[in-house]
């Protein structure tokens, strides 16, 4: 009778050992899941940069820093590659752009794809000078990145120092001004 009792208690330990081993199973399975679930919150599927949604809620907490810089970046004629070389060739652009970004700028700076072919940069402790350096570096990658193609990419790039006390649609608004005079600028060269 003791040795029922020993082996239905030796029974039950072996049960909640495994039950316990289970759950730990579990618990990490969970714990990767909720990684993976973070990070697709807030990164883009094609680029692996950051997405609208964090790029908007970092900019909200920078907007109030005294020494910053908003770049935004678009690709030009994306629509011309899409036509003539298919959608997977303008997705292989996307990512080349975006690979070129985080060649061209800091790892602590906040690079993000804002839309389909638009992408946001936020450059903390910075000024008119590095941003411009930025800028210039940028545009020496993107060209020796053409002489590895067939045809000629071109993205424009242009930024605004960040004002606190302006707001942040203005800041925007001006950083996409600059980013479309760019544009401008390179159309009336070809």
């Amino acid at each position: 009778e003791y040795l029922l009792k020993y082996l239905d208690f030796t029974s039950s330990i072996v049960k909640i050992c495994s039950i316990a081993l289970q759950n730990a199973a579990h618990i990490e399975a969970l714990e990767q899941h909720k990684y993976v679930l973070n990070y697709i919150s807030i990164h883009d599927t094609l680029t692996n940069l950051y997405n609208r949604s964090y790029f908007n809620d970092i900019i909200e907490d920078v907007k109030n820093s005294e020494k910053w810089v908003l770049f935004i970046c678009d690709i030009d004629g994306l629509k011309f590659v899409n036509d003539n070389f298919g959608h997977n060739e303008g997705d292989d652009l996307i990512i080349k752009v975006a690979e070129i970004l985080k060649t061209c700028f800091r790892k602590t700076d906040i690079i993000a794809r804002i839309g389909g072919d638009e992408f946001g940069i936020i450059v903390k402790d910075s000024n008119n000078i590095l941003a411009e350096k930025l800028k210039t570096r940028f545009y020496q990658l993107l060209d020796n990145f053409n002489h590895e193609k067939d045809w000629t990419v071109h993205a424009s790039l242009g930024y605004v120092c960040g004002n606190k006390k302006a707001p942040l649609a203005e800041i925007i608004k001006a950083a996409d001004d600059a980013m479309y005079i760019e544009k401008q600028l390179y159309k009336n060269s070809l």
